[in-house]
């Protein structure tokens, strides 16, 4: 296949860049990239999901994996050793990396506390505080009666001997409530209870039951029962010497039964006007739960749920008494920096003062994870940082600041530094003869030319190290004609191009793109535009901009330069 017009050891890369033409003010770059290419410039151009990145190699940039990881059979880059370098893995600095078959593990060093959020421990570790030491700096709640104990990432509290935690009744965690540990039932003084009632004493208090024989008067029988008790006394009677009641077709009204001919209440019971009323209704199977007391009343009964045990149907008392179960004392899903308050249908969890609860973000329930509002940086949603960025605190907020190694690029995408981070690749560093042939037609329009592609222009030149012996660029504007702006040789600093490239004018006119590359490859890239020797091994670059719509053939032009043919 000929080859007259081109040295046969020439390469020249063309990427292509269209403008859209959306009928708008502001028009957007896109960039054609065959299948596998990217964009140095654009972050999003290789899979992170996958772990890519974009890297030059066989003199296009490709989708790769990075240095210290392989390819997966998937498709997926996994790191050979993540925890060798810090970039490759996510563990705090107070963490020990750990490497695995697949991935890697974080673990905090001792003293320090893992409050990372769920599903990447070893994230972000915080010295260990000893809360008991300095009570009222952290808000220790224990009882005045209680000893603090610390232990790793928080404090427990303990009563003290003599006396008995109820914290549980008043649902709160362990230690919060003690008691002294009295037996109201040794001293008639220290309980209410009816003389007729038996007295038992509780880790809270003490209970009151009716003894045998009496019924339960208590004006709150429900919740204080055994303080009125009364003895059941039967109507007195009047018989009729040697006169029978009951017995053959005669029997006893109003539940009497018939005894020696003589009408009377069963046993358990007592009449009480003119009918038989129950003394002992507890004795006659009641459907109280076998965690409620039964309670004997006047012709009936009543239940209540036993102390720890609370009502699940008040409109029928203890019918069924469900534990109460404190899930605050034992482990339960409450952040380091929240208090847990526990409840009947289970518990809730509240971020301290000075915490800012951000669970939602992470789809857990309030409470479940807890970050200081006073610093954007001590949790990774607080702050806009790239992955591959610091975050640093400062006192007006935080400012973020590319890794080592990458490259930042959010400028491009009108941010703050530190926002969008890529890494770097090693053609910045080498020799390269780059031209930018630009459309300065009258279908770019000048607020489109300068705002976007000039502004473009400058963004990656900030890629390259300009000088006469690392990266030449030249600038070729056309529409339908072609002008120089300036040559490869012609400017050695970057300083100097950039201000270039701010000098530069719109030209307008038609668009003859096949003409304006012909002139790019005859005369661009020639000795007197200062394009150095195939011998010195400079690559040879060449980025087209334009709308796409040329009042010229080119498609046969791009064909053959894509393979070096005429």
């Amino acid at each position: 296949m000929p080859q007259q017009r081109f040295d046969k050891s020439l390469t020249l890369f063309i990427l292509l860049i269209f403008l859209l033409n959306v009928k708008s003010e502001r028009q957007t770059i896109l960039a054609y990239r065959a299948p596998g290419e990217c964009d140095v410039n654009d972050p999003l151009s290789c899979s992170r999901q996958k772990h890519e990145v974009c890297s030059f190699l066989d003199g296009v940039y490709k989708c790769t994996c990075a240095s210290s990881y392989s390819r997966l059979p998937d498709g997926r880059c996994l790191a050979i050793d993540e925890c060798s370098d810090p970039k490759l893995n996510e563990c705090s600095t107070d963490a020990i990396c750990k490497d695995l078959p697949e991935g890697y593990s974080c673990h905090c060093k001792p003293g320090f506390a893992d409050v990372s959020k769920r599903g990447r421990p070893g994230s972000v570790c915080r010295k260990e505080q000893n809360e008991c030491q300095s009570p009222h700096t952290y808000g220790v709640d224990c009882d005045a009666n209680a000893a603090c104990t610390d232990t790793s990432g928080s404090y427990e509290c303990r009563c003290n001997p003599g006396y008995s935690d109820v914290s549980e009744t008043y649902a709160l965690l362990p230690g919060r409530k003690c008691i002294q540990t009295i037996n109201e039932c040794e001293d008639k003084t220290k309980n209410d209870c009816s003389e007729n009632a038996i007295c038992t004493d509780a880790k809270d208090g003490y209970t009151c039951a009716c003894k045998k024989g009496y019924v339960d008067a208590s004006t709150n029988v429900a919740k204080y029962p055994g303080r009125t008790c009364n003895k059941a006394v039967q109507e007195e009677q009047h018989y009729i010497t040697n006169i029978k009641q009951c017995g053959g077709s005669h029997h006893c009204p109003n539940g009497q039964i018939c005894v020696d001919d003589y009408c009377k209440c069963a046993e358990g019971s007592v009449l009480v006007g003119g009918g038989c009323k129950l003394t002992a209704a507890c004795q006659v199977d009641p459907e109280c739960d076998k965690n409620a007391l039964c309670i004997n009343v006047l012709g009936s009964y009543t239940c209540q749920c036993k102390p720890g045990y609370f009502d699940v149907d008040p409109v029928t008392p203890g019918r069924e008494c469900k534990e109460l179960t404190n899930e605050c004392v034992d482990r339960h899903e409450c952040s380091p920096y929240a208090k847990c308050i526990d409840n009947k249908d289970g518990y809730e969890c509240e971020c301290n003062d000075g915490y800012t609860d951000v669970s939602h973000q992470f789809g857990l329930k309030p409470g479940r994870k807890c970050v200081n509002t006073s610093n954007e940086c001590a949790e990774r949603s607080l702050n806009t940082c790239d992955e591959s960025a610091d975050c640093i605190d400062t006192p007006q907020g935080y400012t973020c600041q590319c890794f080592s190694g990458y490259i930042d690029v959010s400028v491009s995408a009108h941010l703050p530094p530190g926002r969008v981070c890529t890494v770097e690749t090693s053609c910045p560093k080498q020799k390269t003869d780059l031209i930018f042939l630009i459309d300065g037609s009258g279908s770019i329009g000048s607020q489109v030319f300068r705002n976007e592609v000039l502004r473009f222009i400058k963004e990656f030149i900030e890629l390259f190290d300009i000088g006469l012996d690392n990266t030449r660029v030249g600038l070729i504007q056309y529409s339908d004609q072609v002008r120089h702006e300036f040559g490869l040789s012609q400017y050695s600093d970057k300083q100097s191009l950039l201000a270039a490239v701010d000098n530069i004018n719109y030209l307008t006119g038609l668009t003859r793109t096949g003409a304006a590359i012909e002139h790019m490859v005859n005369e661009g890239f020639s000795d007197r535009r200062g394009v150095r020797p195939i011998s010195e091994g400079a690559n040879r670059v060449a980025v087209i901009i334009t709308d796409g719509r040329s009042q010229g053939k080119i498609k046969i032009n791009i064909f053959l330069f894509h393979y070096n043919l005429r």
